[in-house]
């Protein structure tokens, strides 16, 4: 390998944050169940319940109607414990309910289970959460026509949303099949039930008038067993003693890693936390369980719904190996009965599927030897006549995978090691394809990672992780739920068309994305505040006909492939690999299109058949770049960037000169806006007609004709960097202009270039986005 180069290269900030969903619980939520109803058919127990006494405590609530919310649960905390309805457990606010992606932090009061003589609000004795509100406009669950809806008012919008942060908390620090809570507003007070599935809920009422209600609650709850209030049975608290030894386990693996005897983990030292209790998890049950101690996460699920996959990541010490192993936690869907990860792997396995993850034990999880499921799921699909909604809860079952350590793309040491890792990737989707008819669908930079090589020093392979979502084509499952993977790196078709199935051209296509995205945040290159913007381009206004709303996205990604970009990275090899690929993919979508046809029909339909098969042309120039003598030994970024939001502002078609004309940032601020070739703009597709897409066929055709390039493909190219330039705070067209010296303030003579620009851009994507269903009609 060539050595280091001197250029000034450095490192981009990173890509926007995904935007926090207001209301997660959409299309999750089932009522509204009796409170009597709920008492006996939801908190069963095995003995009778006694004769609940009377009680006129709770009459006091209506006298502090608008007082605090501290104040209003002192007279239910006071009745409750001089009914003596909870022995073995006390009230207390808990202050460490601050999830980390949480839009609100506050402290709910929250039932604890009593320790011995001491009574200490740790997050293993949190059984209960009761969210409070003085006034009933804030009732996070309001009743709304035709089933469970969004809150009306404000208030009651930030009250689900808050609750849900607390189940959040809950849900992430304790091992759970299902949770319950109380939500009280004034004087009414409702019963729930969480599980990854949705939400059970009951009907509000009034607890001066139907106070035996609350206190058979209280009871009831107080008289059920771990089990049966939602804790799993096969996580235990762990000994003080094991939880020494994951800690040393965990510190000594770091010292190893500093003095470069392994590799790396990033952020391995935030898995030890005195928020998150040590627990020991069993897993097998047929053979003899084998038994893992784990802590804190070091990957949580937390971008979808609380009530999803969840799934969640470990560091794990192997109690029988005494070694650190990964372990996988979730919760995946059982629709359609889709085949489990365990199964998936067992089947890959045995058809010799290359870069596998090293698998040491992957299965269903299973109590008194029944499957783990949601049990809300049961009462989503019962004809009953209290439901308000017609949500079909989505049913999950609970599945942990044990494999040995694999390290993500970010701690590649050089760009070769991740672009070998990239296409090591690549011929394993191609040999499941062939000999197990099966597809990924899930490509991601946290899907595709380097092997646990023995020696530290030596270039990894790669391996292709979390095979959960995979599946077959034109299968039931793909029926009911066409599209499915990380959408920053879906295929530009996949993020174009929601209704599109997955092909196994849309994962190899993928492996570009995760590669150039791998690249710009690691490895050194001439564009330090480059915008990654093209992988979280989403434009959520397309509406399907039940109303409900489908991210969309792409053209950024195809504007890519058309135009290119201005960043040079320090390894020229990994430059070439990148150009040989953006143009293998522009290619592929222009014939796919029929716009600007190297190809005929007949001859586009064989090249498509012969990828689908295996691509050998695509492994081909991930080769020819490998076999270069002049990789860098050591391009990557030397500092931990944090996930910074970039400073750029997000400039959306219709914003021209009217929102950015008087208030902008000189060229000195830290904030200064610059404007990139096509990165800059958000441009939207929509799915088009038949009829449409041949008049923008013709368009293009005809605007094309006279600006031929030289290598025979007509295009018309729109630089950017040749319409601005600095002239005493205006802009103007200079060709000679720096690119670093531009700033996003349009003269008025700027704007029909810019909309003449985006037509452009629009009538050339038009041609691409549309689904493969309607694709082949066209051609």
């Amino acid at each position: 390998m060539a050595a280091n180069s001197s250029m000034p290269f450095s490192a981009p900030v990173e890509a926007y944050p995904p935007e926090p969903r207001m209301d997660e619980l959409a299309g999750h939520a089932v009522g509204y169940m009796s409170a009597p109803v709920f008492l006996k058919s939801v908190m069963t127990l095995h003995e009778p319940v006694p004769p609940v006494p009377t009680s006129t405590y709770f009459k006091h609530v209506l006298e502090y109607p608008m007082m605090s919310e501290e104040v209003l649960s002192n007279p239910i905390i006071q009745a409750i414990h001089r009914l003596r309805l909870i022995p073995g457990f006390f009230f207390e606010f808990n202050s460490q309910s601050h999830f980390e992606t949480s839009p609100t932090h506050f402290s709910p009061l929250c039932l604890f289970r009593r320790t011995g003589d001491s009574s200490q609000t740790d997050w293993e004795n949190q059984e209960l959460i009761i969210d409070i509100h003085t006034g009933n406009e804030q009732d996070p669950f309001p009743y709304a026509c035709g089933g469970v809806g969004s809150p009306k008012h404000a208030e009651g919008l930030q009250s689900r949303i808050r609750l849900v942060s607390a189940v959040k908390d809950q849900f992430c620090r304790q091992h759970r099949t299902f949770l319950y809570t109380l939500s009280i507003c004034g004087s009414r007070i409702r019963f729930l039930r969480w599980d990854r599935s949705g939400v059970l809920l009951s009907e509000s009422f009034d607890v001066c008038s139907f106070e035996c209600l609350l206190i058979e609650f209280f009871w009831r709850f107080a008289h059920m067993s771990d089990t049966e209030r939602g804790f799993d049975p096969t996580a235990v608290l762990a000994s003080e003693a094991e939880d020494h030894i994951l800690r040393n386990a965990i510190r000594d693996y770091c010292l190893s890693a500093v003095e470069g005897k392994v590799r790396a983990l990033p952020n391995m030292e935030k898995t030890i936390s005195p928020d998150y209790p040590t627990y020991k998890v069993r897993v097998g049950v047929k053979v003899s369980p084998r038994y893992f101690l784990i802590q804190r996460p070091f990957f949580y699920a937390t971008s979808g719904n609380v009530c999803s996959r969840a799934t969640r990541g470990y560091v794990a010490y192997d109690i029988a190996r005494e070694k650190l192993v990964f372990l996988k936690d979730g919760w995946p869907s059982r629709f359609l009965n889709s085949d489990s990860e365990a199964k998936i792997y067992r089947e890959l396995r045995q058809a010799g599927v290359p870069f596998l993850p090293d698998l040491l034990w992957a299965g269903n999880v299973y109590t008194d030897g029944k499957l783990q499921l949601t049990p809300n799921h049961a009462w989503s699909v019962c004809d009953v006549e209290w439901k308000r909604s017609g949500n079909v809860l989505n049913e999950r079952y609970h599945h942990r995978v044990v494999q040995e350590f694999a390290f993500p793309l970010d701690t590649a040491r050089c760009s070769r090691e991740a672009a070998q890792a990239v296409r090591d990737a690549i011929e394993a989707l191609a040999e499941a394809k062939k000999w197990c008819n099966r597809l990924h669908c899930d490509i991601s930079s946290g899907n595709i990672m380097l092997s646990n090589a023995t020696d530290p020093t030596t270039c990894a392979r790669g391996n292709l992780n979390d095979w959960d979502q995979s599946r077959k084509p034109h299968s039931k499952v793909t029926k009911y739920k066409p599209r499915t993977g990380t959408f920053p790196f879906l295929s530009i078709a996949l993020s174009a068309d929601p209704f599109k199935e997955n092909e196994v051209h849309d994962d190899y296509e993928a492996c570009l994305w995760v590669l150039l995205c791998t690249a710009l945040q690691n490895f050194r290159h001439n564009n330090p505040n480059y915008d990654l913007r093209l992988f979280n381009e989403k434009d959520p206004s397309y509406v399907d006909e039940k109303g409900k709303e489908h991210l969309t996205g792409g053209s950024l990604k195809y504007l890519y492939l058309d135009e290119g970009d201005d960043v040079t990275f320090a390894c020229q090899p990994l430059n070439t690999l990148l150009n040989d690929l953006r143009s293998y993919w522009l290619d592929y979508y222009h014939c796919r299109a029929g716009y600007t046809i190297p190809l005929g029909p007949t001859e586009f339909e064989e090249w498509h058949q012969a990828l689908g098969e295996y691509p050998t042309e695509l492994l081909a120039i991930f080769d020819t770049a490998l076999a270069r003598t002049d990789w860098l030994e050591n391009d990557s970024v030397s500092t931990n960037l944090k996930h910074l939001r970039s400073q750029y502002a997000k400039v959306n078609i219709r914003e021209t000169s009217e929102s950015l004309d008087t208030n902008q940032p000189s060229q000195s601020d830290a904030g200064s806006l610059k404007l990139r070739r096509f990165n800059t703009f958000n441009v939207r597709s929509r799915p088009l007609s038949r009829l449409s897409l041949r008049r923008g066929k013709k368009r293009n055709a005809s605007e094309s004709s006279t600006n031929a390039d030289t290598d025979g493909r007509e295009r018309k190219k729109v630089r950017m960097g040749s319409v601005f330039a600095i002239n005493k705070g205006k802009m103007t067209h200079d060709e000679s202009c720096d690119p670093d010296d531009r700033v996003a303030k349009p003269c008025p003579s700027l704007k029909r270039r810019l909309q003449r620009f985006v037509s452009k851009a629009k009538s050339k994507v038009s041609g691409i986005f549309i689904g493969t269903h309607r694709l082949s009609a066209v051609l």
